[in-house]
């Protein structure tokens, strides 16, 4: 992968992580912390971020690919993500060790991040925190 794109998944990782710490204070404050919570907030978001390296990975080759190989590619790299959503939900929502709902609050950090890190002034987020610490 190109040094751009590292740099943009490094940026989009550090949001995810800060992302985290907000959720996992917020499930603190309103008195529902439990290990399964908290553990599925961070299972959430690994999972996303693992579909983000994945749609990363798939996009960095697709132009020198012809147009059946790039389409079944990304058919492939979606149907895996998805598969993968699935899982960890259905492993959350059978299961008392993650919570279900914190793992879907995880699940879309990746979305929330981005948007967030697009907002006006939200471009430099990072650096105005880098910059206060």
């Amino acid at each position: 992968m190109d040094k751009q794109l590292m740099e943009n998944l490094k940026k989009i990782y550090m949001g995810i992580g800060v992302y985290d710490l907000v959720g996992l204070f917020l499930i603190a404050i309103i008195g529902k912390a439990s290990v399964s919570t908290m553990a599925g907030l961070l299972a959430g978001s690994i999972v996303a971020m693992l579909a983000l390296f994945s749609i990363a990975k798939n996009l960095d080759g697709l132009g020198n690919r012809d147009k059946k190989s790039a389409t079944l590619s990304s058919m492939g790299s979606y149907a895996f993500r998805i598969f993968i959503y699935g899982a960890v939900l259905v492993f959350a929502a059978t299961t008392k060790h993650i919570n279900v709902y914190t793992v879907a609050l995880g699940l879309i950090s990746t979305n929330i991040v981005i948007k967030a890190q697009n907002l006006p002034g939200g471009k430099n987020l990072i650096k105005k925190m880098r910059k206060e610490d």
